[in-house]
C-alpha cells in the first residue's frame, strides 16, 4: 500500500469519526492491501476477509450505471469481458 493510499485511508477514518459513523460488520477481500486499508480506515481488527469479494475494473464503463454496460452472455460472470474496453 502506498503512502498516498495510507493517507487516504486515514482521511476516511477522520471522516467516519467526524460524522460519528460506525458499522455493525466489516468485510474486505483477502488481499493484504484491503486488510491494511480497512484497519487504517476503521481502526478495527475484527473484520472478516471474504474470498468471494474481488475487485473488477470495468474500463470505460467504470462508474457508469449497469444498464449502460455491454451485455454478457452469462449473468454475473464477466471473465475478461471488459478487457476490450480497457478493463
Amino acid at each position: 500500500m502506498t503512502e498516498k493510499g495510507q493517507d487516504q485511508a486515514r482521511q476516511v477514518r477522520a471522516y467516519f469519526e467526524k460524522h460519528d459513523m460506525t458499522f455493525d460488520q466489516y468485510y474486505c477481500t483477502t488481499t493484504e492491501r484491503a486488510s491494511d486499508t480497512i484497519e487504517l480506515a476503521t481502526g478495527q481488527t475484527d473484520y472478516q476477509r471474504v474470498k468471494g469479494l474481488k475487485e473488477m475494473h470495468f474500463g470505460i464503463f467504470e462508474g457508469q450505471p449497469e444498464y449502460l454496460h455491454p451485455k454478457t452472455s452469462v449473468a454475473g460472470h464477466f471473465g475478461d469481458h471488459y478487457a476490450q474496453f480497457g478493463g
